[in-house]
């Protein structure tokens, strides 16, 4: 329609920022601490060091599923390896931190998978 028909040009409800662009990681770890959840490069390396920590066996039965606070939710496959799991915590643990920072994961909680 023609602007004598009551159309108008409206100018954008955004205006591009004069910040300088930011690498995605920064950008995410800001937005997760405004969210009050654990910075995505811990995540990542926790993710990335399970299996080495955990052995092989062990990782084959047992997956890391969430961080949060220093929680490490992960996931059986049997109720037997939620046991070994709470076994082995301490252990598991040093090493996580001797891989990733000491204190990001303060303990672990397992839950067995659903079938």
């Amino acid at each position: 329609m023609s602007p004598e028909r009551g159309w108008e040009f409206r100018e954008r409800a955004w205006e591009p920022s004069t910040r300088p662009p930011r690498r995605i990681g920064e950008a995410l770890s800001e937005v997760a601490a405004d969210l009050n959840l654990d910075d995505p490069d811990d995540v990542a390396a926790v993710m990335a060091a399970w299996s080495e920590a955990v052995g092989d066996a062990v990782a084959s039965h047992v997956r890391p599923r969430r961080l949060h606070d220093g929680v490490l939710l992960v996931e059986v496959d049997a109720p037997v390896w939620a046991t070994q799991l709470r076994y082995l915590e301490e252990d598991v643990l040093r090493r996580l931190g001797r891989k990733v920072r000491p204190g990001v994961v303060k303990s672990i909680r397992p839950v067995v998978r659903r079938a």
